[in-house]
């Protein structure tokens, strides 16, 4: 697969996982009763859940093409945009894909880099920051797309903070931040970051599975 770094230019981006792996995947969610997306987390009590998350950080081309495998196979999770990604720049696109992952029965949300944007912009940090976000929410929201939640990118704490330092995620009429969420809720949690599990692929019986899964890592046609 080919990618967009920030400034535009191409690199090869070579999936880490191979077909066995996206069965592997499969049959794990399978052994779980119920699957959800984000927003519906909290509403869940049971060990038996499984939440499946998508930070898109590259290529939402790719994104697509794994939201399509997941609706194939009955999954729905959520998928959070990144509005420093190159990709984010062509808005009728960008809007007409996430169009498409909301067909295929899945949420979206916002992969937030406001404070990173900010500090690279030479604003002052939280006000900047939440400007940004506003600014962001205003366009999708007008765009149709209903965005309750957002997910920090990079300096994970930097962007929770901006959430407890200055403002609340009523300022933004949102409804959870994932990694706050996540925390709050004590899951067992599963991430792909860098392109290997960060934890095995195993059921806690106490616990809410939430995994944390880069399409980029993975390999679709």
């Amino acid at each position: 697969m080919k990618v967009q770094n920030p400034d535009g230019a191409w690199k090869d981006y070579p999936p880490s996982f191979t077909e066995e792996d996206k069965s592997t995947l499969q049959s794990f969610v399978e052994e779980h009763a119920d699957v959800c997306c984000m927003k519906e987390l909290d509403e869940f009590t049971s060990a038996n859940t499984i939440c499946i998350r998508h930070d898109v950080d590259y290529s939402l081309d790719h994104a697509v093409k794994f939201a399509r495998w997941e609706n194939d196979r009955g999954i729905h999770s959520t998928y959070f945009v990144l509005h420093t990604a190159y990709y984010y720049r062509d808005r009728d696109k960008l809007h007409e894909q996430m169009g498409l992952l909301e067909t295929y029965g899945h949420e979206v949300g916002l992969h937030l880099d406001a404070v990173n944007q900010s500090v690279v912009e030479n604003h002052p940090h939280y006000d900047a920051a939440a400007i940004i976000l506003k600014v962001e929410l205003a366009e999708l929201r007008n765009a149709g797309f209903d965005i309750v939640g957002s997910a920090a990118h990079g300096g994970i704490r930097t962007d929770l903070e901006l959430f407890t330092e200055r403002f609340t995620l009523d300022d933004f009429g949102l409804q959870y931040e994932a990694y706050d969420l996540q925390h709050k809720l004590n899951v067992n949690y599963i991430s792909d970051n860098r392109g290997m599990w960060r934890a095995p692929l195993v059921k806690n019986p106490d616990k809410i599975t939430v995994m944390s899964i880069h399409p980029e890592h993975w390999p679709f046609k």
